[in-house]
């Protein structure tokens, strides 16, 4: 396992904390699922890169891996706050992926 200080000596201090922030550690998935968000918020730099490898994980998962892909659906919830800071093209890349409806863009 490669620690952060490793990162930092090979690529630097951003790098390093880019890695960092998106790699969540804990006993189960909640626990590095929440790890990595409380870090991301203290990055907020990452947020960009976690949702350019959430969208490659949603393609695949939605083809190669049904059970997978719920479970990214039932975390993008907790995500939102997060990632609508992000770049919106993204953002709105992996909602349509999601398939979910966007209410408020709606017209009467």
């Amino acid at each position: 396992e490669t620690t952060k200080e490793e990162i930092e000596q090979e690529f630097g201090t951003h790098i390093a904390n880019l890695v960092d922030a998106v790699s969540g550690f804990g006993a189960t998935r909640h626990e590095r699922h929440e790890d990595m968000k409380r870090k991301i918020v203290q990055y907020p730099l990452a947020i960009n890169l976690k949702m350019s490898d959430r969208l490659a994980n949603l393609r695949s998962s939605k083809v190669n891996k049904p059970k997978l892909f719920l479970t990214y659906r039932k975390e993008h919830d907790s995500l939102v706050s997060i990632f609508s800071q992000g770049n919106a093209l993204l953002f709105n890349a992996m909602e349509e992926i999601l398939e979910i409806k966007k209410i408020k863009n709606l017209k009467p």
